[in-house]
């Protein structure tokens, strides 16, 4: 693999190198046991179904993300190789490839009455980013998903359907970032 893959690109190349592995280890039965794997398919499916879940909205930060992704390229290898390769081959009547798209740009607003978030909302429908993982970002502090009970500012983030919401209630002239991630 040349550059490091996204972590959408990375689920797409172990969805595939699952099944290389699978076979591989089929072929084991009839041709002599394969120890070309660092773990069996079934482990791989485990890694792969835990990233997708993380990636599709589950608990989990940026960090821990992209560290899962690290550690499924190194459990499909060899066969993640093969996979993107596979995926990404044009040629020879043609070739299975990853759905992408461009990130949408973050939204940079101060609110008021007039801003994407107005005054006193505690939420929105946003849906350009739709599909996206999000950042909230209040006063130029990255705010958490957690609301810890004490008061303190938390938000939540539906990326299938783009419902966005906040705690507590945005005031005016408070700067606010939102990045999809």
């Amino acid at each position: 693999m040349a550059a490091q893959p996204t972590v959408a690109e990375t689920i797409d190349y172990a969805d595939l190198a699952i099944g290389l592995c699978a076979n591989d280890n089929a072929k084991g039965a009839l041709f002599g046991k394969r120890k070309t794997a660092p773990s069996s398919p079934v482990t791989q499916a485990i890694v792969t179904d835990a990233l997708r879940w993380s990636y599709e909205g589950g608990a989990t930060t940026a960090v821990e993300l992209r560290q899962m992704a690290n550690y499924l390229l190194w459990l499909i290898n060899p066969y993640g190789i093969t996979a993107e390769y596979v995926i990404s081959n044009t040629s020879g009547g043609g070739a299975v490839v990853p759905a992408t798209s461009t990130r949408p740009t973050p939204l940079d607003f101060i609110v008021s009455a007039s801003s994407v978030i107005p005054t006193a909302a505690t939420g929105a429908t946003i849906a350009a980013f739709v599909g996206w993982n999000l950042n909230f970002d209040r006063g130029g502090i990255t705010q958490n998903t957690t609301d810890v009970g004490d008061g303190s500012s938390y938000y939540g983030w539906n990326r299938n359907t783009g419902v966005f919401t906040c705690s507590p209630a945005l005031q005016a002239g408070e700067l606010v970032r939102l990045t999809p991630l």
